[in-house]
């Protein structure tokens, strides 16, 4: 159920669309989204650490797409 929302997060949309076109908790929702932001920070730091940078990167422009606005 969050991976739509996840997505329209990462697109762009403002968290008043996100709500408007779910039926879940604006805490469940900002919860999650917080949650992905940290995994995708670990996953970040292991590629680096296992030497692949273009994993990395690719690791740290989803991170950053969905670190903005009122979420975090």
């Amino acid at each position: 159920h969050m991976m739509p929302v996840a997505k329209m997060w990462a697109e762009g949309a403002s968290f008043a669309e996100v709500l408007q076109k779910n039926k879940l908790f604006e805490g469940d929702i900002i919860r999650a989204i917080r949650s992905l932001e940290e995994l995708l920070r670990q996953c970040v730091n292991a590629a680096r650490y296992m030497g692949n940078e273009q994993l990395s990167k690719k690791f740290e422009e989803g991170r950053e797409k969905i670190k903005r606005d009122i979420i975090l």
